[in-house]
């Protein structure tokens, strides 16, 4: 996805955050060196890999970013998306799992299946030539995620269900 971006991206930047692991398919000790020989020799100046990091340096970095890409194939419920949602950062989701009963799929974020690369590839462009489109998906996603995980509310539905579920 990165090399394509950065062919009509010159300046686009990649940072990767979290720890590093074994690759299942591979046997690999390493998915960041799996990544790294995947990546052109322009992909990778344009890389940087912080590894596993404070939580509020989490933070730091989704503020920073444009765009938050997550095309992963295993993941259990991401908080990582549902925090960049709540930074008001357009997200490029996996389509696996949890994810369809978070995001909206062209209002509040976008979401495909991570083996289909050219989507992911085609919808950052258009959110790195649209500003208006980028800024939009964040407020949407902001107001997704505050209905959906305000704990004002979230505590009432809750009890409420407990109390069904105990008489």
């Amino acid at each position: 996805i990165f090399n394509k971006v950065v062919q009509e991206f010159p300046d686009a930047t990649l940072t990767l955050v979290g720890a590093d692991s074994n690759d299942v398919q591979t046997g690999s000790t390493s998915t960041w060196s799996l990544l790294q020989e995947q990546l052109s020799e322009k992909a990778k100046k344009r890389t940087t890999y912080l590894g596993k990091i404070p939580y509020a340096q989490v933070q730091e970095e989704i503020k920073k970013a444009h765009v938050c890409v997550f095309p992963s194939l295993a993941e259990t419920l991401g908080m990582v998306t549902i925090e960049s949602m709540a930074l008001q950062k357009a997200v490029v989701n996996t389509n696996i799992g949890w994810a369809q009963d978070l995001i909206d799929h062209g209002k509040d974020g976008f979401m495909y299946h991570p083996d289909v690369t050219d989507l992911f590839v085609k919808t950052i462009l258009e959110l790195f030539e649209d500003k208006e489109l980028t800024r939009t998906i964040g407020k949407s996603a902001r107001a997704s995620v505050e209905e959906k995980f305000d704990i004002k509310k979230i505590v009432h539905q809750n009890i409420s269900f407990y109390q069904k579920n105990i008489e």
